[in-house]
C-alpha cells in the first residue's frame, strides 16, 4: 500500500522520489548555514513551519491529483514532518553539531 501517494494501484515511483530529494538536497547545500542555524544551533519554530509549508506546497504542486484523496491534509503533514525530521537528523549526524555542509554521500 502506498500511503504517501494515496494510490493503492500504483506505487510512487523512485524517479519521483529521487527528483524531490534532489531538489531538497540542492536547497540545503545552497543555504546550509541558514538551515544549520535555524534547525540545529538555534531551532526557530517560524522557520520550521515555513519549511514544512513549502514542502506541503511542493507536494501539492507535484501531485495535484492527490489533493482529492481522503485524509490528504494529514498525509501532506506527515510527509512534511518526515522530510523535516529526516534532514534535521541527517544534518546532526553528518555535521556532528559543526557548522559544515554534509557530503554528497550522506544526502
Amino acid at each position: 500500500m502506498n500511503v504517501v501517494g494515496g494510490n493503492l494501484n500504483r506505487p510512487l515511483s523512485m524517479a519521483d522520489m529521487d527528483k524531490a530529494l534532489e531538489d531538497i538536497e540542492l536547497l540545503l547545500k545552497e543555504h546550509w548555514s541558514v538551515f544549520h542555524a535555524f534547525m540545529i544551533t538555534q531551532p526557530d519554530l517560524c522557520f520550521i513551519e515555513k519549511w514544512e509549508s513549502c514542502t506541503k506546497l511542493k507536494f501539492k504542486l507535484r501531485y495535484p491529483e492527490k489533493v482529492t484523496i481522503k485524509n490528504y491534509v494529514l498525509i501532506a503533514e506527515m510527509v512534511a514532518s518526515a522530510v523535516n525530521g529526516a534532514y534535521t537528523f541527517l544534518a546532526v549526524l553528518t555535521g556532528q553539531g559543526q557548522h559544515q555542509r554534509p557530503e554528497r554521500d550522506h544526502l
